[in-house]
């Protein structure tokens, strides 16, 4: 029976990470966490109508704002799972709005532009998007780099320590 404050580790299995979704993209399948918000910040009507629906049917709750303005309301009212960001909107600079995200949540940033210039792209993920998709895309692949991007994010916050009184696992160093 160990000691009063004796020190002892307690190895745990690695996390294996969830099952891969191996349906197409295009078929709606539910997602691992239920309905997903996705912020699509897009101007283009011709673009965002048939994404959004495109989106809804892959599962995906899809709220469209126009503007940064509105954009930064949706924001502020319900915070989304993920945000389709374009850069050039009618009232500023897209990456404007990734830098004010960054600043205060780790949500994940997917860059949706027709700046598709290598220093473009490069600055889009310094200032933190997650990924960076260029006009035109396939809807496929950008429901792909979606779910990818938010599973990524899931497996960051399953690895956080769990603290339960005195207790606390860390799955990241598979200590007790």
């Amino acid at each position: 029976e160990p000691e009063h404050g004796a020190t002892f580790n307690v190895y745990l299995p690695r996390y294996a990470g969830p099952v891969e979704d191996t349906a197409p993209a295009s078929a709606a399948v539910p997602n691992e966490t239920g309905d997903e918000t996705v912020l699509l910040v897009e101007d283009e009507a011709t673009i965002s109508e048939p994404l959004a629906e495109s989106l809804g049917r892959d599962g995906f709750e899809a709220e469209v704002a126009a503007t940064l303005a509105d954009a930064r309301e949706a924001i502020r009212r319900e915070p989304p799972d993920l945000v389709l960001l374009d850069v050039m909107l009618p009232d500023g600079d897209g990456r404007d709005l990734a830098r004010e995200i960054r600043q205060g949540s780790d949500v994940p940033i997917v860059m949706l532009t027709a700046r598709g210039e290598e220093i473009d792209r490069v600055l889009g993920l310094e200032l933190g998007a997650d990924d960076y998709v260029v006009k035109p895309f396939s809807s496929r692949e950008l429901t792909a780099r979606i779910r990818a991007v938010m599973r990524r994010g899931r497996a960051r916050e399953q690895r956080s320590p769990l603290e339960i009184g005195a207790l606390r696992l860390d799955p990241a160093s598979r200590t007790v």
